[in-house]
């Protein structure tokens, strides 16, 4: 009589805990796929020639966001959390130009996140197998008494320091900007990848600032929370060696080693531009 009295009541209790799972279940799978659709959308808006420029960066802000946390994921899942941040925002900004490439497409019922995270697992692979041959070549050049990669004598444009800053070589960047020309859809694709501050002391410090049209270049400034008289007139008549560097630094009120920062890290993005390829 117990047994069969207790029965109907925890077979209502298992009832109804089932429910409450199943719901929560339900709920999940619908943020995610509100979540899937909004990075999907994301992505059409960033394709899409006719979006303006402030709606494009909005997107790539979204999914960078959402590329980041990715990113964090991944470094701490699969290695140990070895990579710093600045390492995965630059696996990020490369994954959004897999965007921009059309690497990604948002019409086939696919998942952004998924696979930004296989992108991003396979990029952080690479890096790992790249600085562990770099570690050896290191090891074997200081046994043998090599010259530093830093010595002067082999016409490195960086010193330990971090102080100086150089254009690479090839044609000065000045010139190309005197032609006026602006850059064109996909330069101004490219460069959307890259933080707006970072971009806009990139084209500063390349001396190409100018190719960017200026309805563009003045919302890039709004947006950095930069004057729209920026850069200001003093830096202009600066060289593109350590002057312009320190110049900049001054203005921007940061340390010159932090601009020199930027420049490693961003200057491969002037070598997909199409204006630095004549």
């Amino acid at each position: 009589m117990g047994r069969a009295g207790t029965a109907g009541p925890l077979l209502l209790v298992a009832i109804g805990e089932i429910t409450v799972i199943m719901a929560n279940a339900k709920q999940s799978r619908g943020r995610r796929d509100s979540r899937r659709q909004e990075l999907n959308s994301a992505v059409r808006k960033l394709l899409d020639p006719n979006a303006s420029s402030s709606d494009k960066e909005a997107a790539a802000a979204v999914l960078r966001e959402a590329a980041i946390r990715v990113a964090r994921m991944v470094n701490a899942r699969h290695f140990g959390g070895s990579f710093d941040e600045a390492t995965l925002e630059d696996v990020v900004q490369d994954l959004i130009l897999k965007v921009f490439d059309g690497k990604y497409n948002p019409n086939a019922g696919s998942s952004f996140i998924n696979w930004a995270y296989t992108v991003i697992k396979n990029a952080l692979v690479d890096r790992a197998e790249k600085q562990s041959k770099e570690m050896v070549v290191t090891d074997i050049t200081a046994a043998s008494g090599d010259a530093s990669p830093y010595d002067e004598d082999n016409g490195d444009d960086a010193d330990p320091g971090g102080s100086f800053l150089f254009v690479e070589p090839g044609p000065d960047p000045r010139d190309i900007a005197a032609e006026r020309e602006p850059f064109c859809a996909h330069d101004l694709e490219v460069l959307t990848a890259i933080p707006v501050r970072d971009r806009i002391i990139l084209l500063v410090l390349a001396g190409i600032h100018h190719r960017v049209p200026r309805n563009t270049w003045l919302q890039w400034c709004n947006d950095a929370g930069l004057s729209n008289s920026f850069p200001p007139p003093h830096l202009l008549g600066v060289g593109p060696e350590h002057g312009r560097a320190k110049a900049l630094a001054e203005e921007l009120r940061v340390k010159p080693d932090t601009l020199h920062a930027v420049w490693h890290r961003k200057k491969r993005y002037l070598q997909k531009l199409k204006a630095m390829q004549v």
